[in-house]
């Protein structure tokens, strides 16, 4: 029986509708111009439409729509909307600004690549990855992006240090499994020939910030049974 932990559970996924926790958006780090590129490459077939779930404030939305034919970003938080549509390319002529939960929302399939910009997590994944195979096109993806901190020396006393400030009170530390879930459960499949070509274009990207930060970037297939493609 796929169970989420407690610290994602949907009353900690809504603090994001704060508006203290839209104004510190800004000090998240960006992603790199090498992302946008790897992405660019996995939306194949037609049209050439981009789904951005969990868009926040647009931070893959107002960039990667400069490489699709249109892109619909989706939040259910309107402060985040409505931050990113003041931010640099918010007012794109292809891009959408959609409000709503992943989960119910009315979307205009089909689209070639779906994107989940360190936001699946918060998602209910029972409803949303079989969801989003049927809003893909065939050979379509879903693209999860994330960021770490790489190396983080400093983990060992945060670890012991967040319990106590955090507003979230389920909160504990362990490994990110979330992907491995999925995969047991047959929501998602990675698809290996990917992975080396955009870890080599990440890992260059980021040497003059070694010590700060990295990012990863999964694409797979999603669905339930018979497995879909995948990519890493």
């Amino acid at each position: 029986m796929l169970q989420k932990p407690k610290h994602l559970a949907p009353k900690y996924g809504a603090q994001f509708k704060d508006r203290s926790i839209v104004d510190a958006y800004r000090h998240r780090p960006p992603y790199p111009a090498e992302i946008f590129t790897i992405l660019a490459e996995l939306i194949n077939g037609e049209p050439q439409h981009v789904l951005d779930v969990g868009c926040g404030t647009g931070n893959l939305s107002r960039y990667l729509v400069e490489r699709s034919e249109r892109l619909d970003a989706v939040d259910f938080s309107l402060p985040m909307l409505e931050q990113g549509k003041q931010l640099p390319n918010g007012n794109h002529p292809r891009l959408r600004w959609l409000h709503g939960s992943i989960e119910e929302i009315a979307l205009d399939p089909p689209y070639a690549l779906v994107t989940a910009g360190e936001s699946l997590h918060w998602m209910d994944w029972k409803s949303v990855l079989p969801r989003f195979r049927e809003l893909l096109i065939p050979g379509g993806y879903l693209a999860i992006v994330e960021h770490d901190t790489l190396p983080d020396p400093w983990y060992a006393v945060l670890r012991e240090i967040i319990p106590h400030y955090s507003t979230n009170q389920d909160f504990h530390s362990s490994d990110n499994t979330m992907l491995e879930t999925l995969e047991q459960h047959g929501l998602f499949q990675k698809v290996p020939r990917v992975a080396q070509r955009a870890a080599s274009k990440l890992c260059s990207a980021e040497r003059p910030h070694k010590g700060i930060g990295s990012h990863r970037l999964l694409a797979g297939g999603v669905g339930a049974v018979p497995p879909a493609r995948s990519l890493l």
